[in-house]
């Protein structure tokens, strides 16, 4: 008996080893069996994968601006006139889209190239221009279909830029007040930190994806929106499921007749489908935290303040305090984390530590671009 007993408890032990070695396996298995009815399990193993890689500082990253040519005075005053204070044009190349079939265009192009060095492209409309309808947001300035057009071509931004890893989209309203470098857009663990506060005000957020929206991240009104170029595509192709439709023009034909937000939906995509590749920082989170660099309806002071926090210019006529939160603040939301010196020091080392790859003449261009700027 004392034997038998003991042979019992030995098969159990054994039992229970094999079951937890296998732990993984298990799941795997039951993922298998039962993710034919669940699309988001069938969409993680269908996924563009992009693997991190070991240094992620080497990641290439390329800011985006869909715009058009009645965007040309605040593309000139705010976006490239900031840009030349703030960004590092050799690790952050700036380039804008505009209408292809568009003359007027097409000369803004080539005068924003020329005074401002930056890449250009022109995008034709989609083959079905009737998918943009511009109904999305009745009695605003949004309702046409020229809006609409930019956000369509939002979702398709991977396609103009194969040899970058990550891809930041800014409006051409917005202005840069600080300096960008990797340790603004990457947590240490090389993922892509994201703003968000909760709610949402977009109700095709939801329809699109086919899933609950509880977070926006459009409110915060912090740019730019970083994503890994991976993830456009998978959106398109997640979207097209949803809707069982052939391609992804035709599902954007009916989800963008209401007010949606194209950075809301792949956010949100992400938040879901892609956790091991984005950081969801909600502002009253006291641990996360997300450096400003840029906001659409920046204020002057904004700017100010940025020249003497990053090139000691201006310093005279700005507050030390107000200068500090000013990147630790953001729009609708509040964060625990203001001033907090940590957090201000590890940025600035990230900031002198890139700014010794410029050259003496690029940096002086940059902080020359600040002394220019007027209260």
């Amino acid at each position: 008996m004392k034997y038998r007993n003991l042979a019992i408890c030995v098969a159990f032990i054994g039992i229970i080893a094999v079951f937890t070695w296998n732990w993984d396996g298990m799941n795997l298995f039951m993922e298998n069996t039962y993710s034919s009815k669940d699309m988001r399990s069938e969409t993680r193993r269908n996924l563009t994968v992009y693997n991190f890689k070991n240094d992620f500082s080497r990641l290439k990253v390329v800011i985006v601006c869909r715009s058009y040519h009645k965007d040309q005075k605040r593309l000139m005053e705010k976006l490239l006139t900031s840009y030349q204070m703030f960004i590092n044009p050799n690790k952050y190349p700036l380039v804008i889209i505009l209408d292809k079939e568009s003359a007027k265009d097409h000369k803004l192009g080539s005068d924003l190239h020329n005074q401002f060095n930056v890449s250009i492209i022109y995008e034709a409309l989609p083959i079905n221009a009737s998918i943009l309808h511009g109904t999305a947001f009745p009695r605003t300035k949004y309702s046409r279909v020229g809006y609409d057009r930019q956000q369509w071509s939002t979702f398709y931004l991977d396609q103009y830029f194969p040899d970058f890893d990550v891809i930041g989209v800014v409006d051409s309203d917005i202005e840069f007040f600080a300096y960008l470098t990797h340790f603004t857009i990457f947590n240490k663990n090389g993922m892509i930190k994201v703003a968000a506060v909760r709610g949402h005000h977009y109700p095709n957020d939801a329809y699109a994806l086919n899933m609950s929206t509880m977070l926006d991240y459009m409110y915060p009104n912090r740019m730019p929106m970083f994503f890994w170029r991976a993830t456009f595509k998978n959106v398109r192709d997640y979207i097209t499921n949803v809707f069982m439709v052939d391609d992804f023009n035709s599902a954007f034909a009916k989800f963008s007749r209401k007010s949606y937000s194209q950075f809301n939906i792949m956010y949100t995509y992400a938040k879901s489908i892609e956790k091991d590749r984005y950081e969801v920082i909600i502002y009253d989170n006291p641990i996360s935290f997300k450096i400003s660099i840029a906001a659409n309806k920046a204020k002057i002071t904004e700017r100010i303040a940025g020249c003497c926090l990053i090139h000691s210019v201006h310093c005279t006529n700005v507050n030390k305090k107000y200068m500090n939160e000013m990147i630790l603040r953001y729009d609708h939301g509040t964060v625990f984390w203001l001033n907090n010196t940590r957090i201000i020091q590890e940025y600035l080392k990230s900031v002198n530590a890139d700014k010794k790859s410029l050259l003496d003449k690029e940096l002086k261009n940059m902080e020359h671009a600040c002394i220019k700027v007027k209260m």
